[in-house]
Order: structure tokens, then sequence, then C-alpha cells
């Protein structure tokens, strides 16, 4: 799948939920900056278990993952603390 293609299908998922979900910003920042589960884990300082339980909506996301999320991968705080 292109950049393009996957950008636009995450953005048409977006758009459909009404709001940005973190987890679909968060993946898209993972495509765009080529990154793993693994390789976020270890940015994160976390466990890629962990970040499956994020990415999947089963734990809520921890202040101090939500920093380094900001800080790390330059997203917007307020989409991730939007949730």
């Amino acid at each position: 799948m292109t950049y393009a293609a996957f950008k636009n299908a995450v953005m048409k998922k977006i758009s459909e939920a009404g709001y940005k979900q973190a987890s679909t910003v968060i993946e898209l920042r993972m495509f765009e900056m080529k990154l793993k589960q693994k390789d976020l884990a270890e940015i994160l300082e976390t466990s890629t278990s962990r970040i499956s339980e994020y990415l999947n909506g089963k734990r809520d996301i921890t202040i101090q993952i939500a920093r380094a999320l900001h800080k790390n991968l330059n997203i917007d705080s307020d989409i991730i603390l939007q949730g």
C-alpha cells in the first residue's frame, strides 16, 4: 500500500469516527516513520504488548506515554488526551 493510499484510508477512518482517535493517529505516524510496534516500544520505553494494548484500545494511554508520544513522534497532545 502506498503512503497516499494509507493516509487516505486513515483520514477516512478518522472522519467517519467524527474525531481523531489517538490510536489511529499513532498508527499513521508509525507508518510515516516506518516504525514497528517493537520500535515504538523501545522509543517509549515500554513493552511491545503494552503498545498493542494502547493501539487496540484495551488500555488507556498514561500521561507518561502521552508525553513521550508528543515529544518523540510529534503528535498533538490534544489528540492523545481526547482518546
